[in-house]
Order: structure tokens, then C-alpha cells, then sequence
């Protein structure tokens, strides 16, 4: 609908394309748009403010710090960050589907959002959570249940004894690995271990460094993985639950679905 006619490094013009091929939707009232390049997210706040520009977009969730609550319209749309925790199936306590469930309805997710994300993420049920046609938005819940979770633990034959769980000679304490450099997901982890404790799930959270980090994921060498991806606009779930995936995750029939579509 436009058509750039100039570039410089602090701007680029863009002007109504009477040639569109859809000419009659074309926007009658904006002839021209001036897209202005700045070197640094402040110097975009600070024209913002002042008026200069008109709109602006940002993936951060601390804008109204910078340009306060009124005066502006805002159009708000999901972004691509999913951040999970990646439980190691090949691990003694983790390959073990009740400790796992255990461990979800025991996490407060809304509580995660609202404390350490000021309410600026949502919670997800499922990874294909963006732009896929089988995910229900509006079946979405945080799936917080901690007496349900202790209800999985006893019927899978834990016992509660002195605050905490047993089984076969084996307490259910585990360690959250996180890198230390993303300070969010340090509180995070803080926050899920304290929602833990109160069930009696024994936690130890390990910060690591980047390399250590990087390692981890290279390697799965991990008990639990508090990370991230950025979907991309036609999320794929290989990543997750495919050959060779981040959490040592193997289950046959799911395998072989994941085969039949590739081979479709």
C-alpha cells in the first residue's frame, strides 16, 4: 500500500502507492508515513512523549516506566517467548509421570505472572499456544491444584511423613537449574520453590553461569531446566516431544504420530 521513496539513517519515508492493486482500500487519510530510526529504546520513549512520533512498539513489559499510564492508546498482541521448565525424564524421580503432575498443579502460574511479571504474560496450557489452529484460548487455566497434586503422590504410593515425601527409600527433592544472568527467571525459580516446599516437594534451585547454561541444554544434563524459546509463527513440537528432545521425553505412541505427519 506504500512505497518507500527515501532511506537515510535516521529515517525512512514511505508514501501512498497510487499503483496498488487494491487501490480502493488504500487509507484515504495517510499520504505519507515517517518511520524514524533511533539508537537506543530510550531516545524512542523520550520522542514518544514529547509528541514527536506517533506510534511506537516495544516487546517490553516495563514501557510504563518510561512513558506513564495515560495519554496513549494501547494495542496489545502475544508475543513468541515460552518459557517453561524441563523436567528430565531419564532421571529417576522425573521419569516418574505422577511426580511430574505433582510438581504442575503444585505451581501457582497466574501468581508467577502477576508477582514477577506484573501481569504482562499469560499463562499457557500447551506450546502450540501461538497462532495454532487447535489451541483452545479460551479452555486456558494455570492449573494450580495443590491438594490434587498431593492426592497424584499418595495414590502413586509417596508417603508424607516430617514434611516431606518418601517412597521405596527415596525423599522427592529435586534440583530447579537456572541461569543466573536472567534475573526473571531467578525469581521465578525462587517463587516455584517456595510453591513446592508448601507441599512438601523439597527444593534446591542452582544458578548457573551462561556456559554452564548452554551446556545443559547441549547435553540435558539437568534434574530440571527452568528456559525458553521463541516460537516460530508455526510452532513445532520436535523440540518438545520429538526425537532426541530437550527433555529426554520418549513415549512410542506419540512418536510415531509425530513420524505419520512427516511422512503426510
Amino acid at each position: 500500500k506504500y512505497k518507500i521513496t527515501s532511506v537515510s539513517n535516521s529515517q525512512i519515508v514511505l508514501e501512498k502507492n497510487e499503483s496498488y492493486r487494491y487501490n480502493d482500500k488504500q487509507n484515504k487519510n495517510i499520504q505519507k508515513i515517517d518511520v524514524l530510526i533511533f539508537d537506543e529504546i530510550g531516545e524512542v520513549y523520550n520522542s514518544f512523549k514529547l509528541g514527536n512520533i506517533d506510534l511506537m512498539n516495544t516487546s517490553s513489559f516495563l514501557y510504563e516506566d518510561y512513558i506513564g499510564t495515560i495519554g496513549y492508546y494501547v494495542k496489545e498482541y502475544k508475543g513468541r517467548e515460552f518459557d517453561f521448565l524441563s523436567c528430565n525424564c531419564n532421571d529417576y524421580l522425573l521419569k516418574q509421570k505422577s511426580v511430574r503432575q505433582a510438581i504442575n498443579f503444585a505451581i501457582d502460574k497466574g501468581n508467577i505472572v502477576s508477582t514477577i511479571y506484573n501481569n504482562k504474560y499469560y499463562t499457557s496450557d500447551y506450546v502450540l499456544d501461538y497462532g495454532s489452529y487447535i489451541y483452545d484460548n479460551s479452555a486456558v487455566s494455570s492449573g494450580y491444584n495443590p491438594e490434587k497434586a498431593k492426592e497424584i503422590l499418595l495414590n502413586d504410593g509417596w508417603v508424607y511423613s516430617n514434611n516431606r515425601w518418601k517412597k521405596d527409600g527415596n525423599i522427592l527433592s529435586i534440583t530447579i537449574s537456572v541461569n543466573s544472568s536472567n534475573v526473571e527467571r531467578c525469581e521465578v525459580a525462587n517463587l516455584i520453590k517456595s510453591q513446592l516446599e508448601n507441599i512438601g516437594i523439597i527444593v534446591n534451585v542452582k544458578k548457573i553461569s551462561d556456559s554452564q547454561y548452554n551446556y545443559y541444554l547441549a547435553n540435558k544434563n539437568y534434574q530440571i531446566l527452568l528456559t525458553g524459546v521463541y516460537n516460530s509463527y508455526s510452532p513445532d513440537i520436535n523440540y518438545f516431544y520429538g526425537d532426541g528432545n530437550i527433555a529426554n521425553y520418549k513415549n512410542d505412541n506419540i512418536s510415531n504420530s509425530i513420524n505419520d505427519v512427516k511422512n503426510i
